[in-house]
């Protein structure tokens, strides 16, 4: 999506429109509030990959302690990617969750997410792409 926000502007009004989104389906969370240096959210911390989801940082939501939604920003100028993942029971399967983060992330992102239909041809090379970059040992163990 396209944005002026910053990474960190852009986590905060994303979780907390997906946080009131969830108490809406009676999901009681809470927010990571340890504020954390920028090392933490290095993808490499002391020569190994970093586990993102054993420690809750700023603005991560949490529930009973644990953190059940945390996420990564990418920026390439003013097109901005956000990778999460919501680790909270059966979210993931539930319609009305599902619904909920989408219609959080739509308000709160001031975007609009529609189906896209991939023709034959995007699909081969989007596969292509998968095999030969995201699935190679080079990208997966890079750090």
């Amino acid at each position: 999506f396209q944005t002026d926000l910053s990474p960190k502007e852009i986590y905060a009004r994303l979780h907390e429109a997906v946080r009131l989104a969830l108490e809406r389906e009676n999901a009681v969370c809470a927010y990571g509030q340890e504020p954390v240096g920028a090392e933490a959210y290095a993808p490499q911390q002391n020569g190994a990959a970093s586990a993102c989801f054993i420690r809750p940082v700023e603005n991560d939501l949490l529930a009973a302690g644990k953190k059940i939604l945390g996420g990564a920003i990418r920026r390439f100028g003013k097109t901005a990617l956000y990778q999460g993942s919501l680790q909270y029971g059966s979210a993931r399967e539930n319609p009305a969750f599902r619904r909920a983060v989408k219609n959080a992330a739509q308000e709160a992102l001031s975007v609009r997410f529609c189906p896209a239909v991939l023709d034959g041809r995007r699909l081969a090379r989007a596969r292509k792409l998968a095999d030969e970059q995201y699935r190679s040992d080079r990208w997966n163990l890079k750090f």
